[in-house]
């Protein structure tokens, strides 16, 4: 999972705990919390976030989708995601979707092609539930500022499967 930016600056140490992986509706997830240890202040500080991955065979673009507005912001700063080198903003002819969500991608070429009209579509009708999510060779990662009850763990893993519902087919096709 280090391949994903995603909460990589959280902390001088992490640590992985409460693992679970198995088929969630024909897909491969591993959900876990991670304990992350701030050492270099004067106060050691310490906090626990939790995450769900979906495996996927298939090679997804470098990309990150997360909420527009001023709260997913700060989960950005705090992620350090203001400073991903590589990652370009990638904005849509639908100004609704760019206000509602903000995209990033290491190859915008891919982007557009990725985030198809379909998917855009199931994202507005999914932005109350305000998922950062990271995708990359190898699946789908959605990573929270704050540890998650196993309700809403099931909740994120129904939206993951959706999300990739709405990709379009070919672009689901694994290398040979």
């Amino acid at each position: 999972l280090w391949a994903f930016c995603t909460n990589r600056f959280r902390g001088d140490w992490q640590t992985n705990a409460n693992i679970i992986e198995g088929q969630w509706n024909g897909t491969l997830m591993t959900a876990f919390d991670t304990l992350w240890f701030e050492l270099a202040t004067q106060q050691a500080t310490e906090g626990e976030y939790s995450s769900v991955f979906a495996h996927c065979k298939s090679p997804l673009p470098r990309m990150i989708i997360t909420p527009g507005g001023f709260l997913a912001g700060l989960k950005r700063l705090d992620e350090g995601q203001f400073a991903n080198w590589g990652y370009h903003r990638v904005t849509f002819e639908t100004n609704e979707f760019n206000k509602n969500w903000h995209v990033t991608a290491a190859d915008e070429k891919l982007a557009y092609a990725f985030v198809s009209q379909k998917m855009m579509e199931f994202l507005m009708d999914h932005q109350t539930d305000k998922w950062h999510m990271e995708l990359s060779e190898g699946g789908l990662l959605i990573s929270t500022v704050f540890t998650l009850k196993p309700p809403k763990i099931e909740k994120a893993m129904d939206f993951i499967n959706g999300f990739l519902q709405h990709v379009d087919e070919d672009l689901l096709e694994t290398r040979s």
